[in-house]
């Protein structure tokens, strides 16, 4: 009695979840029109073995959502879908999500439309993308570390994540928005470029570091933070902390007049 109880458990979980990802397709796909150049608008279910990371090339708006098992779907027009190509590979011991633009289609085609991306793993380690946007959606807790890489002008949306510790390496002009990040590590953010970071973190300690001209705007709760600001960025801080380390170049600036903090140390410009 007890394995059936446990049988039909599941299976309604997988009901539950099935029902879930049908209305998020069908969202996703209702926002695409048929086209007479490329094509009707349909979501296609790609096969796939498991991956705990992603990368994305072109013009892709990824959705990821922790699931129990490994999901991916594209959704777009027939004729766009059909010009990309999707593998997984194993990357410095990560088995890593690949969707690209088969070789020649930018030569051949232009103004190639967006398609998006919908994904779902019990864990993510990476991401990697390049001139598209993420959205990781719900709740994702896990104890492994979340690295994320963003190029070009992709925008990011974080909406409740737990993880062991958290980076960040923003190389473009797109803007990252953290809700909610709890980590049991680390958090390292850091701007190369134009981009910036805004959000709700809490972590163990923390190093935010600015080299372009982008803004982070942090409500932080650590033990330790180091904020840097080498180019004519700006570090904007509330929240506690106990040591803060601030070094400001002649143009940017860290302000954390609004953070509580037992000690703050300046170094020199």
């Amino acid at each position: 009695m007890v394995l059936a109880a446990m049988i039909s458990s599941c299976g309604q979980q997988t009901n539950n979840a099935t029902e879930k990802k049908s209305k998020q397709e069908v969202k996703a796909v209702s926002e695409y029109l048929d086209s007479s150049r490329w094509g009707k608008a349909l979501a296609k279910d790609v096969e796939v073995s498991d991956f705990d990371a992603f990368k994305s090339e072109g013009n892709i708006e990824v959705v990821f959502k922790q699931t129990d098992v490994c999901v991916v779907k594209t959704v777009g027009h027939e004729k766009s879908l059909a010009l990309y190509e999707v593998d997984v590979k194993e990357v410095d011991g990560k088995r890593q999500l690949e969707v690209r633009l088969k070789d020649g289609a930018e030569e051949k085609y232009d103004n190639i439309p967006t398609i998006t991306l919908l994904l779902g793993a019990p864990i993510l380690k990476e991401v990697v993308v390049a001139n598209g946007d993420v959205e990781l959606k719900g709740s994702i807790v896990q104890n492994e570390d979340l690295a994320m890489y963003i190029r070009d002008e992709g925008d990011v949306i974080i909406k409740d994540i737990e993880v062991g510790s958290l980076k960040m390496v923003l190389d473009g002009k797109g803007d990252v928005t953290i809700k909610k990040a709890k980590c049991d590590g680390d958090a390292d953010l850091l701007i190369n470029d134009e981009g910036d970071i805004e959000g709700k973190v809490r972590c163990k300690n923390a190093k935010l570091q600015t080299n372009g001209s982008g803004t982070i705007d942090l409500n932080l709760k650590c033990k330790e933070l180091t904020a840097i600001c080498n180019g004519r960025g700006d570090i904007e801080l509330k929240g506690e902390c106990m040591v803060i380390k601030k070094k400001e170049s002649a143009f940017g600036s860290v302000d954390s007049r609004k953070m509580i903090a037992d000690k703050v140390i300046l170094s020199e410009k």
